[in-house]
């Protein structure tokens, strides 16, 4: 039985504008993973792991490639009501508990918060 992949990246590469030049943080990334897979992403500081992260979770847009979320959807919204995501930094409110950050994350993007709590 073959499996479908549950994300893609094929040819994926990111850069920057800088100065007058063009900064290549990574390119030519081809990546395939299955669900259930572990992934370790290691690398120096400024190597793209972050970037990389951000492209895959709809945070930010490769330069050039593209990335497919399997069965998640095809537009950034479909996948991003399915896909969790929390960088290095969690952007959360210190003054809220952890259930009111992710209620008021889940109404920020038009989601039902209750369901955020049902299926964990």
């Amino acid at each position: 039985m073959t499996v479908a992949p549950a994300l893609e990246l094929r040819q994926v590469a990111r850069s920057y504008a800088e100065g007058r030049g063009r900064l290549d943080i990574f390119g030519g990334l081809d990546l395939t993973l299955h669900a259930g897979e572990i992934v370790a992403l290691v690398g120096h500081s400024g190597s793209g792991k972050s970037t990389l992260l951000a492209i895959v979770g709809t945070l930010a847009r490769p330069s050039s490639g593209t990335v497919s979320h399997g069965g998640l959807g095809a537009s950034r919204r479909q996948v991003r009501e399915q896909l969790g995501w929390l960088g290095h930094d969690a952007l959360c409110y210190a003054d809220l508990t952890g259930r009111e950050n992710i209620e008021l994350a889940a109404r920020l993007y038009g989601l039902d918060a209750a369901l955020a709590f049902e299926q964990a």
